[in-house]
């Protein structure tokens, strides 16, 4: 972490190592974590032996068996359960701005509630603001500095699996809204733009 750390904090002389209340740190350890999940499930073992005490003492550990054996299906997993996380965090925590959750919602209420989820992450300082396209096949949701956003675009050049919060929340209200839709993400600048796409 050392070499990676001394060149991403060069340019930004104020941020401080272990200050993860500031957002150029918080994109360094999002970043860190990524990448250490990334090759983690790109290299997952089913059955290994893991060390538990400094005299090398080990116990066998086995992967859950509702996990999927196959270490390439272990990123959508991982997706799927972070935004489902973020989400139900946003329900609980703001009871009154979180999305309104009902099944086969009309477009316009399925693009407030993107519009509301949008605000919550503006609203705690995630990302500066956010605009809504709806489009004929879906909508757009352009983040605009979002704390991540250098992260984004060196895991996204990396391979590996992207920590866009802000999309797996909204991925995670569209599957509970019973809406199927994908996403793809480019980069423009301080924006991370998030093309949803409904099936």
């Amino acid at each position: 972490r050392g070499a990676p750390w001394e060149g991403y904090r060069q340019p930004l002389p104020p941020v401080k190592q272990g200050d993860i209340s500031d957002p150029n740190y918080f994109d360094f350890m999002s970043y860190c974590q990524y990448a250490t999940i990334a090759a983690g499930m790109r290299d997952g073992r089913v059955v290994f032996e893991e060390l538990i005490d400094a005299n090398g003492t080990s116990v066998v550990v086995a992967r859950d068996p509702a996990l999927p054996r196959d270490n390439a299906r272990l990123p959508a997993l991982l997706s799927l359960r972070v935004g489902d996380k973020i989400l139900d965090a946003i329900a609980e925590r703001y009871p009154g701005l979180a999305p309104t959750v009902e099944l086969r919602p009309s477009r316009a209420a399925l693009l407030e509630g993107v519009k509301a989820l949008a605000q919550v992450f503006e609203y705690n300082n995630y990302l500066l603001s956010a605009r809504l396209e709806p489009s004929e096949r879906g909508f757009q949701l352009s983040a605009i500095a979002p704390a991540t956003v250098w992260s984004q675009q060196v895991l996204s050049l990396r391979g590996d699996l992207a920590n866009d919060f802000e999309a797996k929340a909204i991925a995670a209200y569209l599957r509970r809204c019973a809406v199927d839709a994908s996403y793809t993400t480019r980069y423009e600048g301080s924006e991370v733009v998030h093309i949803f796409v409904y099936a």
